[in-house]
């Protein structure tokens, strides 16, 4: 059975209609099937503890490449509403602030805990000098632990607006560990949006909407918990530590910037 017509691309897959309720994220050659069945298993763990995620299906094999059959989530996604509605902005990130918070309530002690994840990506950066590996790794010991649910790649892009309340997407990150973790990888996620763009105007916009999303999620998830911005603060060097291991070379200089004015 061939894909039906595109309905999103990414970093690491593009997504296709499949049959009538159905969509399929279809990876680009290269991806290994124990990766995506990984992907497949952690999307149907974190389906069974109640989140806002679409049901898991099928892994299937398409032309060399390895896909997931999700079930189908109508509707656009956050960055979508934003850009169709900008003066929309503000109240679409308090509600992803709220989805965000409504997550962090769920328990998830079968997934693995935020602290070794960003750990390994840490260690196993060989572009990182070993000083800096050692004051992040330092840092993040000393960061607080738990175990409830994290996205750990909550953004715009995730979200979708479905008639049924917002549900959140590519939860292949998933850990569990303390919500603050989960909360500062969006903040550097939407701090970095400014370097992404296929033209100079196009990162201006990112640089704006992101700016507006960033001030206004923030404010409101804080709002909801009794840290404050300097509890966020602390997990900033970790997380751009551990994001350089991602290779996204748009933001190499920007995370080692942030990186040097942390210590």
């Amino acid at each position: 059975m061939k894909p039906g017509r595109l309905l999103g691309v990414g970093r690491r897959a593009e997504v296709y209609a499949w049959q009538n309720t159905e969509a399929l994220k279809l990876f680009y050659p290269g991806a290994s099937r124990a990766s995506v069945e990984r992907e497949a298993e952690k999307s149907r763990i974190v389906s069974a503890l109640g989140a806002p995620s679409p049901k898991t299906y099928d892994v299937v094999e398409i032309d060399g490449r390895y896909g997931i059959i999700f079930e189908k989530v109508s509707g656009p996604t956050m960055q979508e509403a934003i850009l169709g509605s900008p003066h929309r902005t503000n109240t679409l990130a308090r509600h992803m602030a709220d989805l965000h918070y409504a997550i962090h309530q769920i328990e998830a002690d079968s997934l693995v805990s935020v602290h070794s994840r960003l750990e390994r990506s840490i260690r196993d950066n060989p572009s990182l000098p070993q000083e800096a590996k050692d004051k992040a790794l330092d840092i993040l010991s000393s960061l607080p632990k738990a175990s409830f649910l994290c996205h750990m790649d909550m953004h715009p892009k995730n979200v979708i607006l479905s008639h049924k309340g917002l549900v959140a997407i590519d939860w292949d990150n998933a850990c569990c560990g303390h919500s603050l973790a989960d909360v500062s990888r969006t903040l550097l996620v939407l701090s970095q949006a400014r370097h992404h763009g296929r033209s100079v105007v196009g990162r201006k916009l990112n640089a704006v909407f992101s700016r507006i999303v960033l001030d206004a999620y923030r404010t409101r998830y804080l709002s909801l918990t009794p840290y404050q911005p300097e509890d966020l603060g602390r997990w900033m060097l970790p997380q751009a530590a551990a994001r350089l291991n991602e290779g996204v070379t748009a933001e190499t200089s920007s995370l080692m910037r942030l990186m040097h004015n942390k210590t």
